[in-house]
C-alpha cells in the first residue's frame, strides 16, 4: 500500500491567522454594538415613559377625572407613578398602580420645567401648567448616544431623538 503526502486538517499557522482575521473583525465590530446596545436601551426607556404618560391619559379618560403621573421621590430619573386617579388612589401612592423604577445611576431623565407631576385632564389634555419636556439620556457619557426628547403638550405625546447627549 502506497502512503500519499496529502495531510487532512489545518496547519498551525492556518489556525492563527484566522483567529487573527477574527480579532480584528471583532475590534472593529464592538464599539459599534456598544453605540447600538446603549440605543436600544435609551428608546427603551423612552417608550417606557412614554407609555407610563399615555396610560394615565387614557386612565384619566376613562373615570373622567384628573390622572397624573408623578416622579418618585428622588425624581425622575429614579422612575414614576401613576397616581390620583378619580380618589382610587393618593398621592402617597396608597391604592395605585405599582410604581416604575428606572435605574438611576444609568439614566438621566430632566423634566425641563422642573415638574415632579405631570397632570391629565379628563378630557385627555394635559393641565396647561404642568405641559412637560423630559430629555433623556444616559448618565455614562464614554458611549455617545442620541438625545431622546419626550414633549408632553395639549392632548400629544411625542418622542424624538435629537443631536448626541451632552456630557
Amino acid at each position: 500500500m502506497a502512503f500519499s503526502n496529502h495531510q487532512i486538517g489545518i496547519s498551525l499557522i492556518e489556525l492563527v491567522i484566522t483567529i487573527a482575521i477574527l480579532v480584528i473583525l471583532l475590534s472593529i465590530a464592538a464599539p459599534n454594538y456598544r453605540i447600538y446596545m446603549a440605543n436600544q436601551r435609551a428608546q427603551a426607556v423612552s417608550y417606557r415613559l412614554m407609555a407610563d404618560l399615555r396610560n394615565a391619559r387614557s386612565e384619566a379618560i376613562n373615570k373622567n377625572t384628573d390622572c397624573s403621573l408623578k416622579a418618585n421621590a428622588s425624581g425622575w430619573s429614579a422612575g414614576w407613578q401613576i397616581v390620583d386617579c378619580g380618589g382610587n388612589c393618593t398621592v402617597d401612592g396608597t391604592g395605585c398602580p405599582a410604581a416604575r423604577t428606572v435605574n438611576a445611576s444609568i439614566w438621566s431623565i430632566v423634566e425641563d420645567n422642573n415638574y415632579s407631576k405631570i397632570t391629565f385632564q379628563a378630557s385627555g389634555r394635559v393641565d396647561p401648567n404642568t405641559a412637560a419636556d423630559f430629555s433623556i439620556c444616559p448618565t455614562d457619557t464614554s458611549v455617545q448616544i442620541d438625545q431622546r426628547r419626550l414633549i408632553v403638550s395639549g392632548s400629544s405625546i411625542t418622542l424624538n431623538r435629537l443631536s448626541p447627549c451632552e456630557g
